[in-house]
């Protein structure tokens, strides 16, 4: 098929072609937009993508996103005091872009935009690019992308009902109703989450994780005023409330509670005047607010509130254009954020960013079989604070009948956050000082990365994906200088570190039974001190196992299986670190259903050997759940 034919097709396509599957419909061609910025199908895209689907995504019985993607191989999840953070190709958190909708997601802390707080009640498909990504997205995508796509409705009436209640107080709770015809479609979704505190040392009074309250409202809105244009408007609130207990090494015993408010809007349109051209525009706001109390009992040396509030201003214009056998992509995107911040030493910080992209899938070969397709591309960004960054990226893809290869190589980079630029934490009663640095420069890395994808049957594929990555100028707290008996340190660009490794996948489909298996190998190095970067697992073994049984039922279990990880602790005092090893760790997950006429009964085990009593890589224990799903629709 020619890049005419294929590129026309995704220009005709409307949002809704990717919306919830229906057991009853034909299946449906999967389209994703992050890979190249424009809709494409899946098997065209010009790097590697993941998809998870919302059958695969109600398959799984994952209520956040975070439980999602933690068997998923390459994918690290981990659960830290700021919440459940992800690495993509042993990077670190903040070297991953999330993004709703296109929309990058504020809320960082210690580089950690929490997964957790994504329930997955709202979204309809969950497209992962692993490798650089900064030639389309610019900033934060030095390891790739992870971008949620929400629900939008189908023409006709429809409502849902989901509950589940388990251990550790559980209990999770969403409702939605979509309605429209072929010119409008409107949908809103709400949502409850609840769960108590967890602790894997009894041995102290503090908690491993906070017990949580969030409440969650969001609506969208589709328009086709004509049928090469549409409209779409959505808008979308969180609340999360937090409580636990906090300990420090002197016994000071503290309790805490936090509030976190996320609320975001976005308007978009798209308008095909021809066949080959597609204009596209879209502009979305977002706010943050983060509240935190630290209540010292019997005391209050160690008292502490603090307010953070983030905004953030998105903007962005799009062509894509098919000329003979290019795809050209060509776009503009402004960004202006802000935080106010009482451990900021003004107080307030502020930045500009605007970014030109351009991007050409060129379809240099094609035959009756398949194509050989090469696509560069590069983006140009201007900051406030730091000046030109320039980030290009050469892909190519060869598919030929049931087999593809992709290879890219490219640069990325990551802009210094507001706290590493601005803060100033003063903790006179330790002695010292932790203060930002506005001189500060991105950080910058240069990447390649290939992948194999194999599908002799349409019960049977397999793929392998192989990476490697230098990362110069990471930002890290450098050595102390000591004044007046205080010290003072200071963020500084001092590191630089190397990833490779391998991510393999097998997946076939023997009769009634669906069984995936999945292998990572991850090797890292930090060049400053010569040593492994602390906290990856070397090897990972994933996998799960679903079958149909009769009278519509079906039982699902996956597994995971991780390697001893090193940390680097200062376990004496004596200021040199040491190595520590956490033991292996198994995981286990399963899950079963029933579901007849949009009924579906569930109860399963997470996390069935309750493994994870360890706190440099705690787990959560082990869970017991059951719900019921509900869902009615009527076509107009």
């Amino acid at each position: 098929m020619t890049v005419l034919a294929i590129a026309t097709a995704a220009l005709a396509a409307a949002p809704s072609e990717t919306s919830e599957p229906d057991e009853a419909d034909e299946p449906v061609e999967v389209v994703v937009v992050t890979a190249s910025r424009s809709e494409t199908r899946l098997g065209d895209t010009p790097v590697a993508v993941e998809v998870l689907t919302r059958a695969a995504i109600e398959a799984s019985g994952s209520e956040t996103l975070a439980e999602l993607l933690e068997e998923r191989p390459g994918i690290q999840i981990e659960d830290t005091v700021v919440g459940s953070a992800v690495r993509l190709q042993g990077m670190n958190p903040e070297h991953t872009l999330i993004l709703v909708d296109g929309q990058r997601v504020l809320g960082r802390k210690d580089g950690v935009v929490d997964l957790s707080r994504f329930t997955l009640d709202a979204i309809e498909q969950i497209e992962i690019v692993k490798g650089p990504s900064s030639a389309l997205y610019g900033s934060d995508a030095m390891g790739g992308v992870i971008h949620i796509r929400t629900r939008r409705a189908r023409p006709g009436v429809s409502a849902g009902l989901h509950m589940r209640s388990g251990t550790l107080a559980r209990n999770d709770a969403a409702a939605d109703l979509e309605l429209g015809d072929e010119r409008s479609r409107h949908r809103i979704g709400v949502g409850w989450h609840s769960g108590s505190a967890w602790d894997l040392d009894p041995g102290d009074p503090a908690t491993t994780a906070s017990a949580f309250q969030q409440i969650q409202a969001e609506i969208t809105s589709t328009f086709r005023p004509a049928a090469d244009a549409s409209v779409d408007a959505s808008a979308s609130y969180l609340q999360r409330r937090l409580q636990g207990v906090d300990s420090t090494a002197t016994g000071a015993v503290s309790d805490t509670r936090g509030a976190i408010e996320d609320a975001r809007a976005a308007v978009g349109a798209w308008w095909t005047p021809d066949a080959r051209t597609k204009v596209s525009a879209r502009l979305s706001g977002s706010l943050y607010r983060a509240q935190h109390l630290s209540d010292q009992r019997r005391a209050d040396a160690n008292d502490s509130a603090s307010t953070d509030t983030e905004r953030l201003v998105e903007s962005s214009v799009q062509l894509d254009r098919i000329e003979g056998d290019h795809a050209l992509t060509l776009g503009v995107d402004g960004l202006a954020q802000g935080i106010d911040s009482d451990r900021l030493g003004s107080s307030k910080g502020s930045r500009r960013r605007i970014g030109v992209f351009a991007q050409d899938v060129w379809t240099a070969h094609s035959w009756e079989h398949g194509r050989l397709m090469v696509v560069p591309g590069a983006r140009f960004d201007g900051d406030s604070q730091f000046g030109p960054a320039v980030t290009p990226r050469l892909a190519g893809a060869l598919t030929a009948r049931r087999v593809t290869v992709r290879l890219s190589a490219g640069t990325g980079y990551r802009a210094p956050d507001f706290r590493e630029l601005y803060l100033l934490f003063e903790n006179p009663g330790v002695g010292y000082v932790v203060a930002g640095n506005p001189d500060l420069r991105p950080e910058m890395s240069a990447q390649v990365n290939g992948s194999l994808e194999l599908a002799p049957s349409e019960r049977f594929s397999a793929s392998a994906q192989v990476h490697g990555a230098r990362i110069r100028d990471l930002i890290a707290i450098g050595t102390p200088e000591i004044t007046g008996g205080t010290e003072r340190f200071a963020y500084e660009n001092i590191e630089s570190a190397v990833t490779a490794g391998v991510d393999v996948q097998v997946r076939g489909r023997p009769g009634p039974v669906d069984l995936t298996l999945g292998y990572a190998a991850l090797v890292t190095r930090d060049l400053g001190l010569d040593r492994p970067l602390e906290g990856r697992v070397p090897h990972r073994i994933t996998g799960a196992a679903a079958v149909e049984l009769p009278l519509a039922l079906r039982a699902r279990a996956q597994v995971g299986v991780a390697s001893p990880r090193t940390f680097f602790v200062d376990a004496d005092g004596d200021g040199t670190d040491e190595a520590v090893k956490t033991a292996s760790q198994v995981t286990l997950d399963a899950r079963a259903s029933w579901k007849r006429d949009g009924v579906e009964v569930f109860a399963g085990v997470d996390n069935v050997l309750d493994t994870g009593s360890t706190e440099l890589a705690p787990t959560t224990p082990r869970l017991l759940y059951a719900g019921l799903t509900l869902r009615t629709r009527r076509d107009r």
